[in-house]
This record gives structure tokens, C-alpha cells and sequence, in this order.
């Protein structure tokens, strides 16, 4: 984690993949939450590994079922609202896979900049015989092109880097070398506008959606009180 000018970087290494524990996910939300807390952060600047920016939620918690999955889902909820619905600004660098919560974190950002390269992007719970909850369905409906909406949701269709620019996960490529260059330029970019003006007009863009996003972690999080609940 770096802070200049504005500009807060965080680099996501879970190990191979990225994919995202519990412990992974607490401290990658906790440096948001910090992040977000300091007034002279304005631009949070995501950048995960060579290998992916993440493959996913860990699958093993997710197969046990219970309470330690149910913990992951709600702390991907929070995670996911924090950086959509925040006044801080986000810039996520993607040089590799981003399927599943991958995939849904670059759904958050404002700027989304890819490296050319022979990756994957997009959400395969479906094929894995797990429904997508409602929270990324409606980024997805946010931020997709709707043409492609079912494909890429309903029926797990995961892109290469070129068209996930065309649907919506990505807004443009660059050579790899210059992926960091491009992703601190569009952080510094977006540092300079004004916050109030920028949270207000959020609120405006994404009020409904976001009030969607909060009745969904809603029930998340009543599911997790009954489970607990029924463990004790």
C-alpha cells in the first residue's frame, strides 16, 4: 500500500490467483474502509497480480456451506458497496484473470484498464453450480452492455480482454508494461475533481442501484444472523 498526491494504491496478493479467503478479504476491505476515512485520499488505485486481479471468492468456505460462507458473501456485499458507493474515487488495473469477484470488483471502479494479454474476464458462478447473487446481477445490469447481460450472467460467459472492453468490464487496454502508467495517470485524472460535486452527482447516477445493493447485503446479512442463530 502507497499514498501520493491523492492517490491511495493498493496491491492485492492473496497468492496464485488472488482468489480471496477470509483473511484476504477482511484486510483488502479494511484498507478500503481506511482509505475512504482519510480526507486526503480521493482515488483508491486497485492493482492485483500478473496472474489475475482475482479468480474468485475461496470455493472451499463457499462448498462448506454455514456460517463461514455465508461471512465471505456478506464481507464481498460490504466490500462491493464500499467501493461503488463511496465518494472515493476507483481505479482498478487488471493484468490478469478477473472472474467471479474479480470480475465484480471491476464492476465498482470508475476507471477499469486492462492489459493486453490472454486472460479471462467475467463471471462463471453458473458453471460452477452456484447462483450469482443478486449484488454483481445488478452491476452487471449497471454496467453491461444490456445486449450481453444474460450471456455474461445467466449463462457464465467469460471473455477474453478485447471484448470485455466491447461488454463493459474493461474500458480500454494497454500493453502490459505500461498498465501501471496508465492506471496512476487515471488516478491522479481523477484526484483533481472536486468531492462534493462528485459524491452528489453519485448519488444521482447511482441512487437507485445502489438502494438495490443495499436491500440485497440486507438479506445477506439476515441470512448470516439466522445461521448464527442456529449454531449456538
Amino acid at each position: 500500500m502507497t499514498s501520493d498526491a491523492g492517490v491511495r494504491t493498493l496491491r492485492l496478493d492473496s497468492g496464485r490467483m488472488n482468489v480471496l479467503g477470509p483473511d484476504a478479504l477482511r484486510a483488502l476491505r479494511r484498507h478500503v474502509r481506511d482509505a475512504s476515512a482519510d480526507p486526503d485520499t480521493h482515488v483508491i488505485a486497485l492493482l492485483g497480480r500478473r496472474d489475475a486481479l482475482s479468480a474468485g471468492l475461496d470455493l472451499a468456505t463457499l462448498a462448506a456451506g454455514g456460517v463461514p460462507a455465508q461471512e465471505l458473501l456478506v464481507e464481498m456485499g460490504e466490500l462491493l458497496l464500499d467501493l461503488y458507493g463511496g465518494a472515493i474515487r476507483v481505479v482498478v488495473g487488471c493484468a490478469g484473470h478477473a472472474v467471479a469477484a474479480g470480475a465484480m470488483l471491476l464492476l465498482t471502479a470508475d476507471r477499469r484498464i486492462g492489459a493486453v494479454g490472454s486472460y479471462k474476464v467475467g463471471f462463471s458462478e453458473v458453471a460452477r453450480g452456484l447462483p450469482l447473487p443478486e449484488l454483481p446481477v445488478a452491476l452487471a445490469r449497471e454496467r453491461l452492455d444490456p445486449r450481453r447481460l444474460q450471456a455474461a450472467t445467466l449463462l457464465a460467459e467469460v471473455y477474453g480482454p478485447r471484448e470485455a472492453v466491447e461488454i463493459g468490464f474493461l474500458d480500454r487496454l494497454v500493453p502490459g508494461a505500461a498498465l501501471e502508467e496508465g492506471v496512476a495517470r487515471e488516478a491522479k485524472a481523477l484526484a483533481g475533481l472536486p468531492t462534493e460535486a462528485y459524491a452528489e452527482t453519485l448519488r444521482t447516477l447511482r441512487g437507485s442501484t445502489l438502494e438495490r445493493l443495499h436491500s440485497a447485503l440486507r438479506l445477506e446479512r439476515e441470512r448470516l444472523t439466522a445461521l448464527q442463530a442456529s449454531v449456538i
